[in-house]
Order: structure tokens, then C-alpha cells, then sequence
């Protein structure tokens, strides 16, 4: 995937996962989610980056119940 490409698909995932809908959902990227992008991606991607940062900057609490449930041990 080129650049241009990965930077829209970022953006989207953004938007998509800043904003509550009318009946008061709001999406974003679930624990299988990282999981497909931690597992197919190298340590240094921007990818990874970008969600570390992310749920840093809009993430909730309660996005991250199961994590542990669900994390490598």
C-alpha cells in the first residue's frame, strides 16, 4: 500500500473513531484490530505508532476492558 494510500486509511480510522453518531455510538479500532496490526507489522511501523498514539490522545477507559484478558502472557 503506498503512502497516500496508509495516510487516508489513518484518517479514516480517526474520524471514524472521534465521532459519536446520533444514537450515541462511536467505533474504534477493537483488541482484534491491533491484534491483526501488531501481528503483520514490524515493531518500527507507523501503523503501531499511530495506535499507541491514539488511544493516548481520544482513547477511554473502558476501550481497554479485555486487554488483559486477551494480551500475551
Amino acid at each position: 500500500m503506498d503512502l497516500e494510500t496508509k495516510n487516508l486509511v489513518f484518517k479514516e480510522i480517526f474520524e471514524l473513531s472521534t465521532t459519536v453518531f446520533p444514537d450515541g455510538t462511536s467505533y474504534e479500532p477493537s483488541l482484534v484490530d491491533i491484534q491483526i496490526i501488531y501481528d503483520g507489522t514490524p515493531a518500527s511501523d507507523r501503523a503501531r505508532r499511530f495506535l499507541v498514539e491514539f488511544y493516548a490522545e481520544v482513547g477511554e477507559v473502558d476501550w481497554l476492558e479485555g486487554f488483559n484478558d486477551l494480551s500475551p502472557k
